[in-house]
């Protein structure tokens, strides 16, 4: 349930944007953005699920524009932990 979830969600998603579009960032150019959104996709491939890595492609390239276009972790964190908290805790696809 939620009370039990979200604290967990909400420290998964904070090291996850510190990580791939926090440290990565710290690289300037292109090479960061191709970093962040390469690293999060590649990762997701032990999942064996096809879908999920293409969301995580281009969840990652849309929070990675976030990151880079407003220049703060805080758009990215925001929308990615509405999207995590949509698809795993009020309607999960998987019961």
């Amino acid at each position: 349930g939620l009370p039990y979830a979200l604290p967990i969600l909400v420290l998964v998603i904070v090291a996850e944007e510190m990580l791939w579009r926090g440290a990565f960032f710290g690289i300037e150019g292109r090479r960061a953005f191709v970093m962040s959104v390469m690293s999060y996709t590649l990762v997701q491939l032990a999942s064996g699920s096809w879908l999920l890595v293409a969301l995580s492609f281009a969840l990652g390239a849309f929070w990675a524009v976030q990151r880079w276009f407003f220049r703060s972790l805080w758009p990215s964190l925001i929308s990615h932990l509405l999207w995590s908290l949509f698809v795993f805790v009020l309607f999960p696809l998987a019961h």
